[in-house]
């Protein structure tokens, strides 16, 4: 009778440390597994939207491999991440484009400074000319 009072009192009301029965399975729950952890960490290295388009599919994951059945979670998120894909890829091509308009700006400066060049390397020769003859 002892170990058993000596038992209850190191157990403290309420749940015990580690337990996950009362475990939200939200969006954004406090405390991600060690398999969703390292994957979100890989996630770390991308741009955009692709971080939270990565804890996203985590979470998918995780409701659809919940042992209680939560449709309209599951459901909201599979719409929450086709809005994302959508937004991002957007950005994407919007980012793309300003590329794209940059890369050719940066061209015609470039061929301007060599016309530039160019006319003064014209005029160079054309002085040398006039002075030897």
């Amino acid at each position: 009778m002892s170990t058993e009072n000596n038992e209850l009192d190191k157990k403290k009301r309420g749940a015990q440390p580690g337990n996950l029965n009362a475990r939200v399975h939200g969006f954004y729950s406090r405390e991600l597994t060690t398999e969703q952890a390292n994957a979100l960490e890989v996630a770390h290295g991308v741009q955009a939207l692709d971080q939270e388009i990565a804890l996203l599919r985590l979470k998918i994951l995780a409701i659809a491999n919940s042992p209680n059945e939560n449709f309209p979670a599951l459901l909201m998120a599979l719409s929450l991440l086709t809005k994302m894909l959508i937004v991002d890829m957007e950005l994407k091509e919007k980012a793309a484009g300003e590329k794209r308009l940059r890369n050719y700006r940066e061209g015609q400066e470039e061929l301007s400074r060599m016309r530039m060049a160019d006319k003064r390397e014209s005029a160079s020769e054309l002085i040398r000319r006039f002075r030897s003859s």
